[in-house]
C-alpha cells in the first residue's frame, strides 16, 4: 500500500522552521527575508511564460508569505507576554 504525504504537514513544518530561525537570527531579519522572498516570487508570477512555472512561483510566494507571517506573529506573541496582566498597555490599566 502506498502512503501519501499529507499536504498539511509542509506548511506546519515551515512555520516551526521560521520560528526557530527567528529565535536564532532575529525575528525582524526573518520577517524581512520573508517579505523579500514574497516580493521576488510575486515578480516571478508576473513574468513566467508557462502555467507550470506559475504554479512553482505561487508555491514559492506562499512559502515566503508564510515565513513572513510566522515571524511577525512570533514577535507579536513575544511582546504580548511582556504586557500580561495589563488590559490596556498604552495607559497601564
Amino acid at each position: 500500500m502506498r502512503q501519501r504525504a499529507d499536504p498539511g504537514h509542509g506548511p506546519a513544518a515551515l512555520i516551526l522552521l521560521a520560528g526557530a530561525l527567528g529565535d536564532r537570527y532575529g525575528r525582524r531579519r526573518i520577517f524581512l527575508v520573508g517579505i523579500a522572498g514574497f516580493t521576488i516570487a510575486s515578480i516571478m508570477c508576473a513574468v513566467v511564460p508557462t502555467m507550470s512555472s506559475l504554479i512553482v512561483a505561487r508555491i514559492l510566494q506562499g512559502s515566503a508569505g508564510l515565513v513572513a507571517l510566522s515571524a511577525a506573529g512570533h514577535s507579536w506573541a513575544a511582546r504580548s507576554v511582556l504586557n500580561r496582566g495589563v488590559a490596556c498597555p498604552h495607559c497601564g490599566m
